[in-house]
C-alpha cells in the first residue's frame, strides 16, 4: 500500500481510495462473486495460493504472490469457470513457539490477532478469495486429519521414530532451524548452537514416490 499512498486519502492523481475501493469489495461480497458453488454445471478450476505463516504485518512480498493469484481467479471467472480460491493459514509448531517466546505472549493469542491483521489486509486489497472456506493448521478441525494421516502411515509402515541431529540453543531450549542459526549462533539471543540428538518422526516417503508421481495423472 505505501506504494500507492495512504490508502484513506486520494494520491496526487486524485484517485478516491475512500470511496471508489470498498464500494467495490463491499459489492463482491455482497453479490458473492468469489464463492465457489462445487455444484455448478461449470467447468471446474482450483487455484490454491499457499497459505502465509500469520506472523505480523503483510509486506509487499505478499502483495507480489496473492495479486498475481487474484488475477488468475478474476481472468477464470471471466472465462466461464466456476473457481474455488479458498484461503488458510500456515499457523502451527515452532514459528508459533519462537514467537511466544520472543513476545512473551501465549502462541494461541499471537497467532489470532496476527491472523485477522492478515486477513483485514487482505480484504482492504480486495484479493478474489472464498471466505466461506478459511480454514488455519492451528484448528483441531483442521490438524485432526494430519494426525488421522499419521496414523494411517504408522499403520502402513511409513513412519518411524529414530534419533538424529538437530540445532539446540540451549539458552532458549528450543529446536532451531538452518535459517535461524547465524554465525553459529541462535538469532535471537546469540548462545552458541549445539548439535543434538533428539528423537525423531520420519516418513518413507520414497517407499511410494512412484504411486505420488503416477497420481498425478
Amino acid at each position: 500500500m505505501g506504494v500507492l499512498g495512504n490508502p484513506k486519502t486520494p494520491n496526487r492523481r486524485g484517485y478516491p481510495f475512500p470511496e471508489f475501493e470498498p464500494k467495490w469489495t463491499d459489492r463482491w461480497e455482497e453479490t458473492g462473486l468469489f464463492r465457489c458453488d462445487l455444484g455448478s454445471d461449470r467447468e471446474k478450476y482450483y487455484c490454491l495460493n499457499m497459505f502465509p505463516y500469520p506472523s505480523g504485518d503483510m509486506h509487499v512480498g505478499h502483495g507480489r504472490n496473492y495479486i498475481l493469484g487474484d488475477v488468475v481467479v478474476r481472468r477464470k471467472i471471466m472465462e466461464g469457470y466456476e473457481v474455488l480460491a479458498p484461503m488458510g493459514w500456515d499457523a502451527f509448531g515452532l514459528p508459533a513457539e519462537n514467537a511466544a517466546i520472543e513476545n512473551n505472549i501465549h502462541p494461541s493469542e499471537w497467532t489470532r490477532v496476527n491472523i485477522q491483521k492478515f486477513k483485514s489486509q487482505f480484504l482492504e486489497w480486495g484479493i478474489g478469495l472464498d471466505w466461506t472456506r478459511e480454514i488455519a493448521a492451528c484448528h483441531p478441525g483442521y490438524y485432526r486429519w494430519s494426525q488421522w494421516l499419521f496414523v494411517r502411515l504408522f499403520k502402513k509402515g511409513l513412519a518411524e521414530k529414530k534419533k538424529a541431529p538437530v540445532n539446540w540453543c540451549p539458552s532458549c531450549a528450543t529446536v532451531l532451524a538452518n535459517e535461524q542459526v547465524v554465525d553459529g549462533g541462535c538469532e535471537r539471543c546469540g548462545t552458541e548452537v549445539e548439535q543434538k540428538e533428539l528423537s525423531q518422526w520420519f516418513f518413507k516417503t520414497t517407499a511410494y514416490a512412484q504411486d505420488l508421481l503416477d497420481g498425478l495423472e
